[in-house]
C-alpha cells in the first residue's frame, strides 16, 4: 500500500504496540472467528449480559481489539500450536493455544507489502499471524478489523481498507 492508506493502517497498528492482551472471546458459539482486547480496561457505561464472559469482559470494554475473520495461527518457538480450523470446544487446540496471548504483550507487527497479511509478535516467542483470505463477497466477511480510540481500520475483501473515524 502507498500514500495515505499505507499511513492510515500503520498509525492503527502502532496502537497495539506494547499494549497487553487481556481479553480473548472465541470457542464454539463464534467458529473461527476471534475478538482479542487490548490496553487498558474501560469502565463499560453498561455491563453485558452474557455470562459466557469473564467479569473483566462483562464490565469493561478494551481499548483497543482486533476482531478476526480470516484464517489465522499461532505459534511459538517456531513451533505451530494451533489454527482457526482447530477444534473450538472448551478443550480444543483452538482455545488452549489462544490462550497463550491472555496477558502476553506485543513487542512488534508487521504487515505485509501485498495483501494486509499480519505478523503480530508477542513476547515469549509467541507470534499470531493473520492471513487475508478473503477474496469473494459471496461466502465471506472482511479480514479483519482493528477498533480503537481513533475509530476502525477493516481489511475487507480482496485487502480492500475501509476508515470510520
Amino acid at each position: 500500500y502507498k500514500g495515505w492508506m499505507a499511513l492510515t493502517i500503520h498509525k492503527y497498528l502502532e496502537i497495539f504496540r506494547r499494549k497487553n492482551c487481556w481479553s480473548i472471546v472465541a470457542g464454539s458459539g463464534t467458529g473461527s472467528v476471534v475478538h482479542l482486547g487490548f490496553g487498558d480496561r474501560i469502565l463499560r457505561t453498561k455491563p453485558l449480559e452474557n455470562t459466557k464472559l469473564s467479569d473483566d469482559q462483562i464490565n469493561y470494554e478494551p481499548e483497543a481489539s482486533l476482531m478476526i475473520y480470516c484464517a489465522w495461527r499461532i505459534s511459538k518457538s517456531k513451533k505451530i500450536i494451533c489454527g482457526w480450523r482447530d477444534s473450538n470446544e472448551p478443550d480444543g487446540e483452538m482455545l488452549a493455544g489462544l490462550r497463550l496471548l491472555k496477558d502476553k504483550t506485543i513487542i512488534d507487527i508487521h504487515l505485509a507489502d501485498i495483501g494486509c497479511d499480519l505478523d503480530i509478535y508477542f513476547e515469549h516467542d509467541i507470534r499470531l499471524q493473520l492471513f487475508c483470505d478473503q477474496t469473494n463477497g459471496y461466502d465471506s466477511d472482511e479480514n479483519y478489523t482493528l477498533f480503537t480510540s481513533c475509530g476502525t481500520c477493516t481489511v475487507g475483501l480482496k485487502s480492500s481498507l475501509e476508515i470510520e473515524k
